[in-house]
């Protein structure tokens, strides 16, 4: 059980200061948020895109994962996936 912090009579603290976002641009913080759910449930940081610390290990899973599931081989494959799914991805199928 949390034990949560109990104000004090007549004592008044300042606001905290206005903390700038985490994520401040809108396609990261799309991102974020898309992959958020899988991201805590793998128990991954929630910070960043990519899921764990960047070693050679992680690039080659995540390499692994783009050629297996998106058929993504090199930088163009992948340039050329994004602006499909930018442009209109699965959901074209549900506009029908």
């Amino acid at each position: 059980m949390a034990v949560l912090p109990t104000a004090v009579p007549g004592r008044t603290d300042p606001p905290p200061p206005k903390a700038e976002p985490v994520i401040s641009s809108v396609p990261k913080a799309w991102a974020l948020a898309t992959t958020a759910h899988l991201t805590y449930r793998n128990r991954w940081r929630i910070d960043m895109l990519a899921p764990k610390y960047r070693t050679d290990a992680t690039l080659a899973e995540t390499r692994q994962i783009l050629r297996d599931w998106w058929r993504i081989e090199n930088r163009l494959n992948l340039l050329q996936s994004l602006d499909w799914l930018t442009r209109e991805g699965h959901r074209i199928d549900f506009r029908k």
